[in-house]
């Protein structure tokens, strides 16, 4: 009796529709598992193969082994596609033709770098990286070797920022400010015209200036808001990130011009004078150094720098850079 019900319950329409649902994806199983099947195996030597003509443009021999059945995607062990190994020299024949043929633009290595963070840095007209953002490249990939979106700022253009934020990039807008404000003017002001930019962001911009001794940067990011007395890590100073990374005396006289204190002190007590002092005697080994942080001696003194130091006691090194 309840076999009979239940094919009564099967002929009803409903039910004849489930059972046509049913036929269909068992027979794309089948067709899945037949194509699996008949996948042949791929020898490591060809793999290799793959790999090395694709890294080195080799168009031919690429599609050759493609269309002798290499799977397009193939991972070498270092998790390594051809689209990849293509990407790091910008290899453009092949690296359309892997695209054309289905290749995954967003598969990354073993070390958490895509195709399109390396066609970045040697794609200079810019042709491969739009194909790849067009075919749906990831735009918020981050490695340990950096990530699009460093890279973006990098380029101190705002019409490069503004197409990769078109095209799905997520923007930090406080560190892509910190990336672009020591460089580029252009970026920074675009940054502050179309996003809210933190007083930290601003300052720590303003601490690579300074380090890199960019006085026109230093003097652009402080009319932008830049806080001249602002303090980092350890209780440094801008002045005393001048002088540890061998900036130049025109940069802390900006400084020292703009507000800041030459003898504020460190949490360790030291002044820039101190500082100057002890890295003249610790780490001036050329002539140049020498130079340098006599330079800076003379003008810290010149500006009404103080010492706290009895003479030839050495500062404790108790330094942290600027996030």
């Amino acid at each position: 009796m309840k076999f009979r019900v239940s094919i009564v319950q099967i002929q009803q329409p409903g039910h004849r529709v489930a059972l046509r649902i049913l036929g269909l994806c068992l027979v794309a199983i089948f067709a899945a598992g037949c194509a699996l099947l008949g996948q042949r195996e791929v020898k490591p030597d060809e793999v290799r193969e793959l790999m090395q003509a694709a890294q080195r443009g080799d168009l031919a021999t690429v599609r050759k082994l493609v269309e002798s059945g290499v799977p397009v995607d193939t991972k070498d062990g270092a998790g390594h596609t051809a689209l990849l190994k293509a990407s790091y020299n910008c290899q453009g024949p092949v690296l359309h033709y892997l695209i054309d043929s289905g290749a995954s633009v967003n598969l990354i290595d073993n070390y958490g770098k895509s195709p399109l963070l390396w066609v970045l840095f040697c794609d200079r007209e810019g042709g491969i990286a739009r194909r790849m953002i067009e075919s749906g490249a990831d735009l918020n990939v981050y490695s340990s070797s950096g990530s699009i979106h460093r890279w973006v700022c990098m380029t101190g253009s705002p019409a490069v920022l503004d197409y990769f934020i078109e095209h799905g990039m997520r923007l930090d807008a406080d560190e892509c400010f910190t990336i672009a404000g020591p460089s580029s003017a252009a970026l920074s002001a675009h940054l502050l015209d179309e996003h809210t930019i933190s007083q930290t962001a601003k300052d720590v911009a303003l601490s690579r200036a300074v380090s890199d001794g960019r006085i026109e940067a230093v003097r652009g990011l402080m009319q932008q808001g830049a806080d001249p007395t602002a303090r980092f890590a350890g209780g440094e100073t801008l002045i005393t990130i001048a002088i540890r990374y061998y900036s130049n005396v025109e940069t802390i006289r900006l400084l020292v011009d703009s507000g800041a204190d030459v003898n504020a002190r460190t949490d360790a007590g030291s002044t820039a004078l101190d500082i100057a002092h002890y890295y003249h005697k610790a780490l001036a080994i050329t002539r140049e150094g020498e130079a340098k942080y006599l330079a800076f001696i003379k003008l810290l003194e010149s500006l009404g720098g103080e010492t706290t130091r009895r003479p030839g006691e050495r500062e404790p090194i108790r330094f942290q850079a600027p996030d």
